[in-house]
């Protein structure tokens, strides 16, 4: 399910991008600046920043934390390189079809973008690296969960070249809207048992995304019977360089703090630094 959850995000965060030049590069890092982008693809703001990609797959793997980097004890390392290859993007690309609150991100999906795409010709990026950790130490009855993802491309322009319009539209009513309306979709489609209702509205994220990226956030509350459960559920993507992070948290409302949250990201972020000088 988790895959699924990230999977709308991602997918819709490509649509966001689409019509985007790769020949100009926006960037709205710390001053927020735009650029054009040198031989290499490079933007000049982030340009201290860049993954040599003749060690693409070793650098984002290194970059990725592991469960002794994570705040607090409990944590246990349940998946690695675990890649969707699009599968979850397609899905939740023919879950906007016929959607009306998805009408402005189904016309703009078409065009592939940021992150990737869901193309099945599409070539995988230079390197890359997911992992997935749980803690049933914070909260026996749902388990604390977060997924990481790391892609490193060749050059700053496939990762950058549509951030400016990513981070608008993101940001926008009509992405929240679909999102909400996708979700209990995803939910429908997780084998979940018949008769569960639930109800997601948007949440306030406990951290701000790293390197001016984008963050949204959704409490969701599921009831089967007299069994009431809530949840919470908060999604990040930023640039660094040319690679493009990921990290999705999932718990109770209680558990995504900006102690577990916002620790994670800023470890995540720092050490991509470090892989990137290395």
């Amino acid at each position: 399910m988790r895959h699924a959850m990230a999977g709308a995000f991602v997918a819709l965060a490509m649509a966001a991008t689409a019509g985007c030049s790769a020949d100009v590069q926006i960037s709205t890092t710390e001053g927020g600046s735009v650029s054009e982008a040198d031989d290499d693809g490079r933007v000049g703001v982030d340009d201290d920043v860049f993954f040599a990609v003749d060690r693409a797959d070793a650098l984002a793997h290194a970059a990725i934390l592991d469960a002794t980097e994570l705040p607090g004890a409990g944590w246990e390392q349940t998946a690695i390189d675990d890649f969707d290859d699009g599968e979850d993007d397609l899905a939740f690309e023919e879950a906007m079809a016929g959607e009306p609150a998805c009408a402005t991100m189904e016309a703009l999906s078409g065009f592939g973008g940021f992150f990737g795409s869901s193309d099945e010709d599409e070539e995988l990026p230079a390197g890359r690296a997911q992992v997935e950790f749980e803690n049933a130490t914070i909260d026996p009855m749902l388990p604390a969960a977060i997924e990481l993802e790391v892609e490193i491309e060749e050059t700053v322009a496939e990762i950058q070249g549509g951030w400016g319009l990513a981070k608008e539209l993101i940001g926008g009513d009509d992405f929240g809207a679909c999102m909400l309306a996708i979700l209990p979709k995803a939910f429908a489609d997780a084998d979940m048992p018949e008769g569960v209702e639930l109800n997601v509205a948007l949440r306030d994220n406990s951290s701000a995304a790293p390197n001016d990226g984008v963050a949204m956030g959704f409490d969701m509350d599921m009831s089967l019977g007299a069994l009431e459960l809530q949840m919470a559920m908060e999604m990040y993507m930023w640039p660094r360089g040319n690679a493009g992070v990921t990290a999705m948290f999932l718990g109770t409302p209680d558990t995504l703090d900006a102690g577990l949250v916002g620790n994670t990201l800023a470890a995540l972020d720092d050490k991509l630094t470090e892989a990137a000088a290395s």
